[in-house]
């Protein structure tokens, strides 16, 4: 993978060290991460050739939760799904974004995720991403 240098390197974000993934016991829930830059360049590309149709935008490849918690220097703790379910909940309707980060929605979101396909970009246009789904969830925390 080719990687540019980050433009934004000297705001470096991190998590709070005490900062919890929840997540549901036994689950796999595996996403896609896409660059900025990526979005743009495909972006740019379809629309000076005049494309038309159908072309997912999505990074190659998938990370599980416990990998982005992993690479975002987060703690996991796994729970039932019922008991993270009411957690979300009540952190999300009392205010408490230490706690929770999003809407109880996206639980389902992540425990049903989209999964793209990419390769008529590639294959008809030889797009090249220059971010994976790693990288680009990397570059974003670095930034």
């Amino acid at each position: 993978m080719r990687h540019k240098e980050n433009r934004h390197a000297g705001r470096a974000k991190r998590l709070d060290p005490l900062k919890r993934f929840l997540l549901e016991r036994g689950s796999a829930h595996r996403q896609h991460f896409v660059h900025e830059d990526d979005v743009a360049r495909a972006t740019y590309v379809l629309a000076k050739r005049g494309e038309r149709g159908t072309y997912n935008i999505a990074g190659d490849g998938m990370l599980a939760s416990s990998e982005v918690a992993t690479l975002l220097g987060a703690r996991t703790l796994s729970l039932p799904t019922p008991v993270v379910r009411a957690i979300n909940w009540v952190g999300w309707q009392l205010g408490l974004r230490g706690l929770v980060e999003s809407p109880p929605e996206l639980i389902d979101f992540l425990r049903y995720p989209w999964v793209l396909d990419n390769r008529r970009l590639k294959d008809e246009l030889g797009f090249e991403y220059s971010y994976d789904s790693e990288a680009a969830l990397r570059a974003y925390h670095d930034t």
